[in-house]
């Protein structure tokens, strides 16, 4: 479990390689991440390295130029179809 005192910066160091906009930063932003916590965090780290840095790393801003962020648009479609507007 991450001390108290530590979250604000883990949670910094995860917001910053969020906004990354390119691959190889990310790819470098991570290694840092991984070689700053895992002496303090080990078991945090450890699950975070192989759930969102190898498994699931597409996440970050960079990944696809021209791909929404949200699925917002999809839902408020969602929303005008539910409501009855496009059915009878």
């Amino acid at each position: 479990m991450v001390k108290k005192s530590e979250q604000e910066d883990l949670v910094n160091d995860i917001e910053s390689l969020q906004f990354t906009q390119d691959e190889r930063i990310f790819i470098i932003g991570s290694d840092l991440f991984v070689k700053k916590w895992p002496k303090t965090e080990l078991n945090f780290i450890e699950y975070f390295q192989n759930e969102w840095l190898t498994a699931h790393n597409a996440w970050y801003e960079g990944v696809g130029h021209f791909i929404p962020r949200t699925n917002n648009t999809l839902e408020a479609t969602n929303n005008v179809i539910k409501k009855g507007k496009y059915t009878s």
